[in-house]
């Protein structure tokens, strides 16, 4: 399965020294994996942020299971502004299988005014 790439932009922009939070739902029952995410400034370059997420939790009803990823004001307040943007993914550890990348992208940062 491809990634979906996926920029962190618009509606889904890092606003420096604000909560951010996005949610992914995915087809079946993954509640029992485990899921971690990073911004870093380039493929292989320097961290900047972990992605914290909740829980997964799954529905019967839609078969998929759902996760909360985010990023709290704290954290985004330390993030320094980019020259232009940085590079993230999400993956997702499943039991029993090997990993599976879900998203990748750029993710962009809107600078705070009010700190």
């Amino acid at each position: 399965m491809t990634a979906a790439n996926y920029d962190l932009n618009g509606q889904a922009i890092i606003e420096q020294g604000a909560g951010w939070s996005l949610t992914l739902k995915y087809p079946g029952n993954v509640q029992t994996g485990y899921f971690r995410g990073q911004i870093k400034t380039d493929f292989g370059g320097q961290l900047i942020a972990d992605f914290r997420n909740d829980p997964p939790s799954y529905s019967e009803t839609n078969q998929e299971t759902t996760v909360r990823f985010y990023l709290n004001a704290s954290q985004t307040k330390l993030m320094p502004l980019p020259e232009d943007f940085y590079r993230y993914d999400i993956i997702m550890f499943p039991p029993d299988h090997d990993p599976i990348r879900l998203m990748q992208g750029k993710a962009y940062v809107s600078p705070g005014i009010t700190l």
